[in-house]
């Protein structure tokens, strides 16, 4: 954490300090780094009070030039040495600090030897720690060590952790949930410092501004803007995932079906019976039943499999049963109150009959074709239909005379650049064919089938000039009560085009659509590899609320693992989109294209209609790093073109007077239904 406030600058008054303890420990963070250099003294004082780790860091940087100095020179020595002395004679009776840190990206050499002399002479209680030189040190360290590197880190000796990881740029933190598992499955392993806390900013008018924005050159862009927390404190969607990867409570399905569960306790001093805790069983969107856990004396450092009483109806067609389970504060502590949740873990209870039952189409009221000129339309009892035959689009749907599209669902692969797009694999550079093609494709036929009175089929097939060529192709089959099934199957044209940022069908609706309720998860913004802190569920909000103030414009807004979602009017008429099974959802009003290029979310071109992407999939953040390809998402968060892809969705005029849920689980057959096994 850097000493750093958008308006007080380096001087942080004690207010703001208080404000960023409340914060670290209502996301069960438990431990700070004061990186690069010792603190005010306040934030001790703080720390002391609340219960916050300190690894305190000697001011000792020399990044650019850490081969020259201070390496071994005698003339730094004095130096070097005075500097951690001051830090550990100021600091030493602070009962929060646990590690003496030599400095950040200062090199090696004797002068290091010296400092930990020194303190080992004069302060022997505390281990201390230097990431540039392990061998010194009493412990080992890295910087944006892989997952994969701590589950084999195996040295006998020392303890490890990472002074550095999960680098925060943007949206990012990505594979959060991969380093707690290495951390929790190598005993030598302590876990790490994410890079980090708060984005470093300094407030202008309407804008938090970063490097280049007062004609400063050479500049640093927003490089420094990299915390789970914003400049003026707001909470960032990434924090969620935090919290949930940080907690102290680990959950494991022993026998699901019979509610027998392992509780892991992870704290050093507490028992699990000092919180309260409490379970609620799901049958989608309804509550069947709820209880405690009663024996929970789970001392610290320890385990036990404990079992939930609780029956479903197995032949219940289609429906989808979660287990949730909670652990919160049992009494108003200083720092939250009573029923803070402090752990929560989610199960999903198999059910033999998760397929539905087809619906016969044959029960839909009759629809009819006309031919006008270049429009073909499609009327029914309470839905008109209209596509363009020259470019394929669906241009106008209506349900009881309100339009419900403003521009037609398409292809689209493009998302706008994260950070680490910019800084892992110069996505805007390498794949921006991609982009292209999600802009303008050519119509290469678009044919229709009267396949009987209650249903019509509409062929669209596209080009899209990627060298060699690819293909897309959208099957609309439509019913006599609106339903639409959107066939996709896109065929890239070789396997050695770029990865695919985003893929799916973007459309735009009228902005009064702007109530959106969904079922999958949330509430926040989630993605792939950054999820886990997000559990499944109904979750209601507004369009203009899936915004997310990143200091720079980026990719925003999405939801993964989504069944469903509504867009209404304030009377409740509107669409429902549905997955198969799922489907991501990104809702904002502004496209992918708007949110690339400007420097502060306050020049980015909002749009009046809302803007819809319905995705089979999107890359993850990342966020390992965002200067290499090491911090690109994981290869099974990536899109790549080494196969065809065919996915299928769901367009359902809705009312206030409908369920959802219920009409969610229609099966048709263009749209078999059957629920994941998440």
């Amino acid at each position: 954490r850097h000493e750093i406030h958008p308006e007080e600058g380096r001087s942080l008054s004690r207010e703001t300090m208080l404000k960023d303890i409340l914060i670290m420990k209502k996301f069960n963070i438990n431990s700070v780094r004061t990186s690069h250099y010792p603190n005010d003294p306040i934030w001790y004082e703080l720390c002391n009070e609340y219960g916050i780790y300190v690894l305190d860091e000697t001011n000792l940087e020399t990044h650019g030039r850490r081969d020259e100095i201070p390496t071994s020179l005698p003339e730094w020595s004095a130096n070097c040495v005075d500097r951690a002395k001051s830090m550990v004679q100021r600091d030493k009776n602070h009962p929060c600090i646990l590690i003496w840190s030599l400095g950040n990206e200062a090199g090696k050499g004797d002068n290091f030897i010296l400092m930990r002399d020194w303190i080992h002479e004069n302060e022997p209680t505390r281990p201390v720690h230097y990431e540039q030189y392990n061998e010194i040190a009493d412990m080992r360290s890295d910087m944006y060590a892989s997952a994969d590197q701590v589950r084999s880190h195996n040295d006998p000796q020392k303890p490890y952790i990472l002074c550095e990881y999960a680098h925060a740029m943007g949206n990012s933190v990505g594979n959060l949930y991969d380093y707690w598992d290495a951390f929790d499955n190598n005993s030598r392993a302590q876990g790490g410092f994410i890079w980090d806390f708060v984005d470093q900013a300094i407030k202008e008018d309407n804008y938090l501004a970063y490097g280049g924005d007062w004609g400063d050159n050479p500049n640093d862009g927003n490089f420094c803007a990299n915390g789970i927390i914003s400049a003026d404190r707001e909470l960032q969607p990434e924090i969620w995932e935090v919290k949930k990867q940080y907690q102290n409570i680990r959950l494991k399905a022993v026998d699901i079906e019979n509610g027998k569960i392992e509780i892991k306790n992870q704290y050093l001093f507490t028992n699990l019976n000092s919180f309260n805790n409490s379970w609620d069983l799901m049958a989608d969107d309804s509550l069947i039943a709820s209880g405690t856990i009663q024996d929970i004396d789970i001392k610290p450092l320890s385990n036990k499999v404990v079992e939930i009483k609780y029956s479903i109806d197995p032949t219940k067609e289609g429906v989808e049963y979660w287990l949730n389970v909670h652990f919160q504060l049992k009494e108003t502590t200083k720092w939250a109150d009573k029923g803070h949740e402090i752990a929560f873990e989610q199960f999903r209870i198999p059910n033999v009959k998760n397929v539905v039952k087809f619906i016969d189409p044959k029960l839909f009221p009759a629809i009819s074709l006309i031919e006008n000129g270049n429009a073909l339309e499609i009327n029914g009892k309470s839905i008109n239909l209209t596509f363009n035959k020259k470019n394929g689009e669906l241009t106008s749907y209506k349900f009881k005379e309100i339009e419900l599209i403003k521009n037609a669902p398409t292809p689209n692969f493009w998302r706008a650049e994260t950070d680490n797009d910019r800084g892992t694999w110069h996505m805007e550079k390498v794949a921006s064919i991609w982009k292209d093609v999600s802009i303008s494709r050519e119509l290469q036929s678009f044919n229709h089938e009267i396949i009987s009175e209650n249903e019509v089929k509409i062929k669209v097939s596209y080009s899209l000039k990627t060298d060699p060529i690819s293909t897309y192709n959208i099957t609309y089959t439509i019913y006599g009560t609106g339903d639409i099934i959107l066939e996709n199957e896109f065929n890239p044209g070789d396997e050695k085009l770029p990865l695919i940022p985003s893929l799916g069908l973007m459309m735009n609706i009228p902005q009064e659509f702007e109530n959106i309720n969904w079922y999958g998860r949330g509430p926040g913004e989630n993605y792939i590899d950054r999820k886990y802190g997000y559990p499944i569920g109904i979750y209601n909000d507004k369009v203009k609320n899936f915004w997310e103030s990143y200091i720079k414009p980026q990719e925003m807004g999405n939801r993964t693992d989504v069944r469903w979602a509504t867009f209404t009017n304030e009377e409740g008429t509107g669409l429902l989109l549905v997955g198969n099974p799922t489907m991501e959802i990104n809702a904002l009003h502004a496209t992918p294209f708007d949110l690339d290029g400007p420097r502060h979310p306050s020049e980015v071109k909002k749009e009046n209609d809302i803007v819809i992407r319905m995705n089979y999939k999107q890359m993850g953040v990342g966020g390992n790093n965002s200067w290499s390809i090491w911090g690109m998402p994981y290869q099974e968060y990536q899109i790549k073109t080494n196969k065809n892809y065919k996915y299928n969705f769901r367009i359902v005029p809705i009312t206030s007077n409908q369920n959802p849920m219920k009409i969610s689980k229609q099966g048709f057959k263009d749209l078999i239904h059957q629920n994941p096994n998440l």
